[in-house]
């Protein structure tokens, strides 16, 4: 990247992205240490000691569980900007009186390996209940909403050999409500799971057919003799035992209209899946690609730029951007590459390099 660093104002705004981008990782490693070392309810009377409002004192009894240093006021700023841990009391209603919900009320059973049974989330237990979302106006600051219920909430999940792979929570609920307004006429969805959104999506007069596919054959036995028969219109659905990739390059995809990428766990697992599609999606420029948590995946590949702006201004001639330990470090090289000729002469062209949009190209080029 060529930047003008003989415009202050430039230099100073590349200052604030790169500030943003580091608390960013810092607010989202502090989630990482709760859900994977803290991750348990609270009781009324154990959040009654830290104030009179549930959604406080569960901020302060985060605080107190990862020990945050309360006369830490540049990193109380930081959390208190970034909205972290500001918990959301949410309405169950709202989940329960999901059509596909409803539809697996109770519809319990084992194959095998897997097993579909019901899950819970406890009162007082936080979780993400949707996408992350990013503040443009204010750095590209990355914001993660958090909730959680006052009585139990149990859903529906598919494990195996125990472990759980799919569920049908809040997060999975919320984070695919635009994809299903968006889905019409031909629809290609990549992965099953529990068949949430082939089942959203098949209900609507203007989506004509719904061919998703599967690699695991077990899955799709499961599918086929336990959840479509739930389905009102199951002529629609057709489902295609093959690797994702395989029938991406091996058919005219020109022929779907949508298609919903939903191979991954989570926005860190499907980052090359993202890069690979992408690629793919260029070649078909009239079929609109969807992918599942793409905010989320988006925010992975702006941290990437991120990183590599930081490298290039403040580290030049560090790095050789030939050598590779790791995927990251062919990640960085391949941007440094792709954006070698790109002039970042104002503020202006650095949003707009860090913009949605931007990314999305980008992101088709890495796998070129």
């Amino acid at each position: 990247m060529k930047f003008d660093l003989n415009n202050r104002e430039l230099v100073l705004y590349i200052k604030k992205i790169l500030q943003v981008h580091e608390e960013n990782l810092l607010i989202g490693n502090l989630y990482v240490e709760y859900f994977n070392n803290y991750y348990y309810s609270f009781s009324i009377e154990e959040l009654a000691l830290y104030s009179s409002s549930i959604e406080e004192a569960f901020k302060k009894a985060i605080y107190n569980l990862l020990d945050i240093d309360m006369k830490d006021t540049s990193l109380l700023k930081i959390i208190e900007n970034h909205r972290a841990f500001d918990f959301k009391k949410l309405d169950t209603k709202i989940y329960l009186e999901n059509p596909y919900y409803q539809k697996l009320r109770f519809h319990i059973f084992k194959k095998g390996k897997y097993k579909l049974f019901y899950d819970k989330y406890v009162p007082l237990l936080g979780f993400t209940y949707d996408d992350i979302f990013v503040e443009v106006d204010n750095g590209f600051k990355e914001i993660t909403p958090i909730g959680f219920f006052l009585e139990e909430f149990s859903f529906p999940s598919l494990a195996k050999d125990d472990i759980t792979w799919m569920s049908l929570i809040p997060h999975e609920i919320n984070t695919m409500k635009q994809s299903i307004l968006e889905a019409e006429g031909n629809v290609l969805v990549l992965g099953l799971g529990l068949g949430y959104y082939p089942y959203m999506i098949h209900q609507k007069n203007n989506v004509k057919k719904v061919d998703i596919i599967e690699f695991d054959q077990q899955i799709i036995n499961i599918f086929n003799q336990n959840l479509l028969p739930i389905f009102e219109k199951p002529k629609k659905i057709n489902v295609i035992g093959d690797d994702v990739y395989h029938y991406l390059n091996n058919h005219d995809i020109s022929e779907y209209d949508y298609v919903f990428v939903d191979i991954y766990h989570n926005a860190s697992d499907g980052i090359d899946h993202y890069f690979k599609i992408r690629h793919i999606a260029s070649k078909y420029p009239g079929t609109k690609f969807c992918f599942w948590i793409e905010n989320s995946l988006l925010c992975l590949v702006r941290r990437l730029v991120s990183n590599l702006i930081d490298e290039e201004i403040n580290h030049p001639g560090e790095f050789d951007y030939i050598s590779e330990e790791n995927i990251n470090d062919f990640y960085i090289n391949r941007l440094h590459f792709l954006l070698a000729d790109i002039e970042i002469k104002n503020k202006s062209d650095l949003n707009k390099l860090l913009e949605n949009d931007s990314l999305k190209k980008i992101a088709s080029k890495i796998y070129e």
